[in-house]
């Protein structure tokens, strides 16, 4: 039987969502940049991936949190990396 390979990739995301959710949880969002809230949404959105870089696109894309909030399905679907469930 084949061994499932984990690599230092992807145990690096892995523990930066966990991180994320954890402080989330002592403090809901006190602390966090706008940047960090997006990215700690898409976990939620995107399981399984490093949503850091997907985060950073929509940011550049939009120009802030706000600009995502507000941006329609069919604008943040333009965005490499945004699947189809990741604006609901």
């Amino acid at each position: 039987m084949d061994k499932l390979q984990i690599s230092d990739g992807d145990v690096a995301y892995s523990e930066h969502r966990k991180r994320l959710k954890e402080r989330f949880r002592k403090g809901a969002l006190d602390g966090f940049y706008n940047y960090e809230v997006l990215e700690l949404f898409l976990t939620y959105a995107v399981p399984k991936k490093d949503v850091k870089p997907l985060a950073g696109r929509l940011f550049d894309r939009f120009k802030g949190l706000r600009g995502v909030f507000d941006a329609s399905v069919d604008e943040l679907r333009e965005v490499d990396g945004v699947t189809e469930n990741a604006p609901f």
